[in-house]
């Protein structure tokens, strides 16, 4: 499947993002894309605000293109997890 590649899972992770297969809350796969994800937004986050006056928090971003990625990209399967931090 396709994505818009911010992150690049391994095949095996990939297979089952897309099967929808539960990943373990704790687990190194889990903590593994939450990590990544906190760091990708970062970096993102930093190159805006290197030039812009107004200012854009870490979180902020993740909400704004998560509710872009659900408006605007055919969602394609995510990470299905059960835990407090979702």
């Amino acid at each position: 499947m396709s994505r818009i590649k911010i992150l690049q899972y391994s095949k095996r992770l990939e297979d089952k993002i897309d099967s929808q297969e539960l990943i373990l809350s704790g687990s190194d796969e889990e903590i593994e894309i939450r990590a990544n994800t906190l760091w990708v937004i970062d970096m993102i986050k930093d190159k805006l605000n290197a030039n812009s006056k107004k200012q854009i928090n870490a979180m902020e971003l993740d909400n704004y293109l998560w509710r872009l990625s659900k408006k605007f990209v055919k969602m394609e399967p995510h990470h299905r997890t059960i835990s407090i931090y979702y």
